[in-house]
């Protein structure tokens, strides 16, 4: 995991004006996952979608009235070439 999400949570004044006219921190809202990725093969990409999608249902399942989740649009992958570490996309 990369991002936001990697981080210690922290405190920012939102863009909402009402906030931000009055400076009001609150706690950074977290709305997607970054994945950093190493593969040797994008062979099976519709397979990593898959996996994907499967890792999100059981954990949403598996934490019932969670307040919040993340769903399969919101997951960015960033791919790399393994040893060279050139970005794929």
């Amino acid at each position: 995991m990369i991002g936001s999400v990697a981080k210690p949570l922290w405190k920012e004044v939102p863009r909402c004006s009402e906030f931000r006219r009055q400076g009001i921190e609150v706690w950074h809202e977290c709305c997607d996952l970054d994945l950093a990725l190493w593969l040797h093969s994008q062979d099976r990409l519709g397979k990593l979608c898959q996996a994907r999608d499967r890792a999100l249902r059981l954990h949403y399942e598996s934490n019932p009235g969670a307040v919040t989740g993340v769903v399969g649009h919101q997951v960015d992958a960033f791919l790399f070439e393994p040893m060279t570490d050139k970005y794929l996309g």
